[in-house]
């Protein structure tokens, strides 16, 4: 048996080639580990000339006669080389049985009898088998060693397609666990494609080598991915050509080109709907709803609040009595609640505050009594200082803030009153560590529509007042996206009252949010006015609420179409 080995290969920085080193490097280096094999001699039977013969009289001349056969050593290895290829043959019989421990066990031992004839091409061909079976196991690790003796064998053998298909088989097992390595394979892949001509492998190559760069160096997969894209587009793969696109989709996400991302995830869509079970579907159908909306947004993505990110959780005792409390009273971790909405692949490019996410389920919240409002008030305020403790400012702001909105729920103004101050201390270190003067403003207009939009139905009142402070910061800094929010927040309170009068105001809002051509927004105040006027001008009714259907439609928003197709 070979023994088991780590194959380290240089972490090569992936995107500049010129500074890897070659596969052969990595080969000569995992040799000198099988070195400690077992070695092996040829067994010559040393036959004495007189052993179990008479003596034969010296004037005697012997000779052989012409029945005799000559056996020399080539002869031999050809006879055992052609023995060890009937036991490999007869191993791919057992693995279609299901024996794979088996195989895997008889073929180790093959590997010795490959090595000792110096049967290059065989020894590759077993030791890619084990590899194999190794990967159905997902037992990626224990696999490498037998790749890269499948890698070193395939060149020894001078077969260069088999070395090739060999390099590839190496450079997918690498990708389980390490893209780097994986990188560096895949492109000596590529190279020897190009060189043998083999147009298909030297796409497929690409591709993987693309997809490794997925993770750090995503321009350099894009460039990847548009240059060979052509050869799968020619061969009608479409779900080579869907995967691809889906890739392409979600480069342009992250930087930003949405049009871009539209297009290519909306190809991939195409190309994949009608083939079965496709892993990748579900995530690409996220992917369209969530760039969908983004278009959709318009210009309104441009104003988009300067809010400090949740910083992540280490293992301290602060941290630990944090979850201890959640676990304990089964309370909403709010920085987990407001994160954007992940997209998978790319989570960490998008680990992003969704600025216009309220900090608490209104549903959830209004259903508790004063008594839980306080407790869970008190509850955050601990877990704010918890964090402050560990000089995480950006979790105890939120947590803070949650604090506040939940005491003036109750009615509690001088707990509120305390809890506005500990956040305003926070907002001003915040600022100075940041150094960016409009994080101040950012922050407190985030404040204030956090507030006004949490007390719109407990304390309507206040939820005007936080919502009109709101509009003066998000008026003074030219943000009138925040603005139109805020306004909208100031005719939600205006309709408790009296709906038609409101309708005024709904109507500032709409100005605001047509000029930014954000239609997610026009939807939802579209909707309420034509609730306004469904039961006493239907007309009206029916004017507000097709516009909010056909945006809907446009949206996919299955859910929201439903529900104005039943009000029309």
């Amino acid at each position: 048996m070979i023994p088991s080995q780590v194959i380290t290969i240089t972490k090569a920085i992936v995107n500049t080639m010129d500074e890897e080193r070659s596969i052969e490097d990595l080969e000569e280096e995992e040799l000198e580990d099988l070195d400690s094999m077992e070695e092996f001699a040829l067994e010559m039977e040393e036959i004495s000339d007189i052993e179990g013969l008479e003596d034969i009289p010296e004037n005697e001349q012997v000779g052989l006669s012409q029945s005799d056969m000559i056996i020399t050593y080539e002869d031999k290895v050809v006879d055992e080389t052609e023995e060890l290829e009937k036991k490999y043959n007869q191993l791919l019989e057992e693995v279609k049985e299901g024996e794979i421990r088996s195989v895997i066990e008889k073929a180790s031992n093959l590997i010795n009898e490959g090595k000792r004839l110096d049967a290059h091409y065989l020894t590759a061909k077993i030791s890619s088998l084990i590899a194999t079976l190794l990967t159905s196991e997902q037992k990626h690790q224990e696999a490498t060693e037998y790749y890269l003796l499948a890698v070193s064998e395939a060149r020894r053998s001078e077969d260069k397609k088999l070395h090739l298909l060999s390099l590839s088989a190496f450079g997918r097992n690498l990708k389980n666990f390490d893209l780097k390595d994986a990188a560096v394979v895949f492109n000596q892949a590529r190279d020897l494609a190009n060189e043998l001509g083999e147009k298909d492998y030297y796409a497929e190559n690409s591709i993987d080598l693309a997809h490794c760069f997925f993770e750090t160096e995503k321009e350099q997969a894009y460039s990847l991915y548009e240059e060979n894209i052509g050869f799968f587009e020619d061969i009608s793969d479409k779900k080579a050509v869907g995967i691809i696109k889906y890739r392409m989709g979600l480069v342009n996400i992250v930087q930003r080109d949405f049009s871009g991302a539209f297009t290519n995830l909306m190809d991939a869509k195409n190309n994949l709907q009608a083939i079965q079970n496709i892993d990748e579907f579900e995530d690409i159908l996220a992917a369209l709803e969530y760039v969908r909306e983004l278009i959709k947004k318009g210009h309104a993505l441009s104003y988009s609040l300067n809010i400090p990110i949740p910083e992540p959780i280490e293992d301290t005792v602060g941290t630990k009595k944090v979850f201890e409390i959640y676990a304990s009273t089964g309370i909403v971790d709010i920085t987990r609640r407001i994160e954007k909405k992940q997209l998978k692949l790319i989570s960490s490019e998008m680990s992003e505050i969704n600025t216009t996410e309220h900090i608490f389920d209104e549903n959830k919240i209004s259903k508790l009594n004063d008594t839980d409002l306080l407790e869970y008030s008190k509850l955050y305020e601990e877990i704010g200082d918890l964090y402050s403790k560990e000089d995480k400012e950006n979790n105890s702001f939120y947590n803070y803030l949650g604090s506040q909105l939940l005491a003036l729920q109750t009615g509690n103004m001088k707990r509120a009153e305390k809890l506005d101050k500990k956040v305003e201390r926070l907002i001003l270190a915040l600022k100075d560590q940041d150094e960016d003067p409009t994080l101040q403003y950012d922050l407190m207009m985030y404040q204030h529509y956090q507030l006004a939009f949490g007390m719109r139905d407990r304390n309507p009142k206040l939820s005007s007042s936080y919502a009109k402070k709101g509009i003066e910061i998000a008026s003074k800094r030219n943000n009138p996206y925040y603005e139109g929010l805020l306004k909208e927040i100031v005719a939600d309170v205006k309709s408790l009252k009296n709906q038609e009068k409101a309708f005024a105001d709904y109507q500032a809002v709409i100005s605001i949010f047509q000029e930014l051509e954000n239609y997610v927004s026009l939807m939802r105040v579209y909707e309420k006015i034509g609730n306004i006027f469904l039961f006493t001008q239907a007309d009206k009714a029916k004017e507000y609420l097709s516009k909010a259907l056909e945006i809907a439609k446009e949206l996919e928003k299955t859910e929201i179409v439903t529900r104005l197709e039943g009000k029309l």
